[in-house]
This record gives C-alpha cells, structure tokens and sequence, in this order.
C-alpha cells in the first residue's frame, strides 16, 4: 500500500517581532542621580519627558529634562537627549557618548541605561563615572509612566 501527502498550503514563517508600540506615546517621570562612590551625596530629582522611536529591535529615545529651580522658573533643556538602543521581549538597553572635565583632564565615556517596560511603567537604571579619578560615581535611575 502507497502513502501519498497531498500539500494542502503552505504559508511563509516570518520571525515574531516586538510590538512597535509597547514604547508609543509620550512617557513622564522623574531622572534620579545618586553618588554611589566615597563622598555620597543625594541630588534633586530632574523630571523627564520621553519619547521612543522603534524600529524591529532598534530604538531612539528623544528626552527633555526639567530642572526645577528653587529660586527662579523650571529650567527645561532646549534640546532633548539622545539615547540609541535595542528594544528585546520589554527589556530595553540604551546607552549615549558623554564626557567629563575632571582635574582638567578630559574624560569620553558611554552612559548605558538598563531596564524593562511593565505596561505602561519604564524603568531604567545605570553607572555613570563622571570622574574616575576623584571617585565620582552615580547611580542614574528613570522612572517613567505613559501618558
């Protein structure tokens, strides 16, 4: 006896890709530093407005923070900050060049922030080494809500 398979269809696997608009919208919030290293000092948190392009796993993070300034109005940076990162099942990892004067000597370096989207909650955290050679370490944390 014969065994034949009759194709019935055939259809193209395409790979899953993230939601695109898991990061949709304008997210607020707050962008906290904290010294971590040998003279800790607690700073006043800056808010933060967010913005995210994504693309397959690629993202743009456009951000302005705020200043909120005792003695005169909020101090709003003209122009946002940069982030590039990847975007992979709601963990986020983005990251830009900065830079440093420490004891005059210049210091280039990347800032990575680390996190995960939970529904409408961002969170992200990093180290940032301002100057190695005076021990100034921070720990950033941006917290953020969509609006």
């Amino acid at each position: 006896m014969a065994v034949f398979f009759l194709p019935i269809g055939c259809t193209k696997l395409t790979p899953l890709q993230p939601p695109t608009n898991e990061l949709e919208g304008t997210w607020v919030g707050t962008y906290k530093s904290k010294q971590i290293s040998s003279v800790p000092t607690d700073q006043t948190p800056v808010s933060a407005t967010a913005t995210f392009q994504v693309s397959n796993q690629s993202l743009v993070a456009s951000i302005f923070f705020t200043v909120h300034n005792i003695l005169g109005p909020p101090l709003v940076s003209p122009d946002p900050t940069q982030f590039t990162g990847r975007l992979i099942d709601h963990q986020i990892s983005m990251h830009r060049p900065d830079g440093s004067v420490c004891d005059q000597t210049q210091y280039r370096y990347v800032l990575y922030l680390n996190g995960l989207v939970k529904g409408d909650t961002l969170t992200l955290v990093g180290q940032d080494t301002i100057c190695p050679v005076k021990d100034f370490i921070f720990q950033r944390a941006l917290r953020l809500v969509r609006q």
